[in-house]
């Protein structure tokens, strides 16, 4: 392969990569995800772009480490510094150095990915995208953290976005500091580009924002064609779909709101944030749409035991209201 640096930065890199792979749309296998990113990286020098949903980038990745489920992404690695502070043996110019990133040994981002999907931009500057699982601040804790480690800041006050952990790991004197960043956004929310003809932060954003709606609408699909399979008296599996249906709007109010900046609370909260809070939000900011209170009636009915039946034929027309609000909640968001 070609070794030169125009190469390791060029859209046709990330192209023979995906190539090789036989050009997948996606990929959801945790062991192809890794091994992909790690081909990737390799082959490229990490002389790649990430872009964040929050408009936060980087420009480079140094390597990436795959534990358990999680994924770490470094773009800092100051351990040979560190080991010469630690030594005394480090020279002023180290210093300054490693001052540029406030004396941090580790600067990473700790992902749970769902899966990646490939969009091809201008016809050859492929990204590849992460939809993303949210991490809740005790898995995040429980995996970063030992019982000696130090927690100096822990900031969740990105708008929502993402937090930082900022610790010490092991004794002080080692100094080995930890700044991790942690996606807190369960979508579409970050990208990998080749740094050639690179796109701007603003139109990456567009590309997260247009894929997390299309996975909204695969989901919705995905509903419809499961109902069209399942017997009129089969309540168990009608009630399960109907479910889905209340998750999936749910999950896209929540997308909204962020979008528009309405502030709701994720992470540990994330999965407490009810339907007719969302509404009363989506109503206070006279965002283009309102939620009908019957709406919410139903969606909570299908996810509790209230005892009501529900005929295979509701349950479509509940999907198909609930289309209707999916459509208006893309419509607001596209014409931006």
């Amino acid at each position: 392969m070609v070794n030169n640096i125009e190469y390791k930065m060029s859209e046709q890199l990330f192209l023979d990569v995906w190539n090789k792979w036989d050009a997948p749309e996606e990929l959801s296998n945790s062991v192809d995800i890794s091994n992909f990113l790690n081909e990737l990286i390799k082959e490229s020098d990490g002389l790649v772009i990430l872009d964040h949903f929050s408009y936060i980038n980087f420009d480079y990745i140094e390597y990436i480490k795959h534990q358990n489920q999680y994924t770490l992404l470094y773009w800092k690695d100051y351990d040979v510094l560190r080991k010469k502070f630690v030594d005394k043996s480090i020279s002023q110019e180290e210093i300054e150095e490693w001052l540029i990133d406030g004396n941090v040994t580790y600067l990473y981002m700790l992902l749970h990915i769902n899966k990646l999907k490939f969009v091809k931009v201008n016809n050859n500057h492929l990204c590849i995208l992460f939809l993303l699982h949210l991490i809740p601040n005790k898995k995040v804790k429980h995996f970063l953290m030992g019982p000696n480690d130090e927690l100096i800041l822990e900031d969740d006050n990105k708008e929502d976005l993402y937090k930082e952990f900022d610790f010490i790991e092991g004794p002080k004197e080692e100094y080995r500091r930890h700044l991790c960043l942690v996606n807190n956004l369960p979508y579409y929310t970050c990208l990998i580009q080749p740094k050639e003809y690179n796109l701007d932060t603003i139109y990456s954003r567009r590309i997260l924002l247009n894929e997390t709606i299309q996975e909204i609408e695969n989901r919705m699909k995905r509903v419809l064609n499961s109902l069209s399979g399942i017997d009129d008296f089969e309540y168990d599996e009608l009630y399960a779909q109907g479910n889905t249906i209340r998750r999936i709007l749910e999950y896209s109010l929540k997308f909204f709101c962020l979008y528009k900046g309405i502030e709701i609370k994720l992470d540990d909260k994330y999965g407490h944030i009810s339907l007719g809070d969302l509404k009363k939000e989506i109503k206070r900011g006279n965002l283009g749409f309102n939620i009908k209170p019957q709406l919410i009636n139903t969606a909570n009915e299908m996810s509790h035991d209230s005892g009501v039946i529900f005929s295979k034929d509701e349950i479509i027309n509940f999907w198909e209201d609930v289309m209707k609000v999916l459509k208006s909640v893309e419509l607001e968001i596209l014409k931006n």
